[in-house]
C-alpha cells in the first residue's frame, strides 16, 4: 500500500485520529513474505508528502522479502530448539 498524502487519501479517514497524534504524512507498507504466508508488514513513513519511486519500491520489497525469510528461519530454528530440549 503506498500512500503519499495522508490528507488527500480517502483510504486513511478511519485512522485520521492515529495519524495526527503520529504526524506523518506518506507512508508505504510492504508485507514481510514467507513459505508459510505472510509474517507481517513494512511500514515506512514520511514527515511530508512523499510520492514513493519505483526504486525505493524495488529496494523496500527487497528488504522485506529478506526480512520475512530471516523470520520464517528463526521460526523454524526456535521450533527445533523447542524439540530438542523436550
Amino acid at each position: 500500500m503506498l500512500v503519499p498524502d495522508v490528507h488527500e487519501d480517502p483510504r486513511t479517514s478511519p485512522m485520521q485520529d492515529l495519524i495526527a497524534h503520529e504526524m506523518f504524512r506518506a507512508y508505504a507498507v510492504f508485507a514481510l513474505p514467507s513459505a508459510r504466508g505472510s509474517l507481517g508488514a513494512l511500514s515506512l513513513y514520511w514527515d511530508e508528502p512523499h510520492v514513493v519511486s519505483s526504486e525505493e519500491i524495488t529496494v523496500a520489497r527487497l528488504f522485506a522479502e529478506r526480512a520475512g525469510a530471516v523470520l520464517h528461519n528463526a521460526r523454524l530454528y526456535s521450533k527445533q530448539l523447542k524439540h530438542r530440549l523436550r
